[in-house]
């Protein structure tokens, strides 16, 4: 019967710990009516994201990331900015790239 307890508790530490590690997950959402390629988030890379699509979500790290991407149209319009991203636990995120081109960046539910 200890060895049941014990074993129980370590289970229980063990996952409490796991939901406490900042996990960040990110996407990307074009709102923009222009291809926006080479699209990174820190060390995520999202490739191509056509106009009106969201991307599939990627992992980066907790803290601070480069945003950038450049628009296949016309490549003087050059998209950067920072995105900071912490919390204990398993967080999603989207950015936004703007019809404007700014950046918006949310927590999802």
């Amino acid at each position: 019967m200890k060895s049941v307890t014990v074993i129980l508790s370590v289970a229980i530490l063990f996952l409490l710990s796991s939901c406490l590690k900042p996990d960040h997950f990110v996407r990307i959402t074009n709102n923009n009516y222009d291809p926006i390629i080479n699209v990174m988030v820190g060390p995520a890379s999202f490739g191509e994201v056509d106009p009106l699509r969201t991307t599939d979500y990627m992992h980066i790290p907790e803290g601070t990331s480069t945003i950038s991407g450049v628009d296949k149209n016309n490549s003087s319009i050059v998209l950067t900015g920072n995105v900071s991203v912490t919390g204990d636990g398993k967080h999603r995120w989207t950015v936004t790239i703007n019809q404007n081109g700014t950046l918006s960046i949310q927590r999802d539910k």
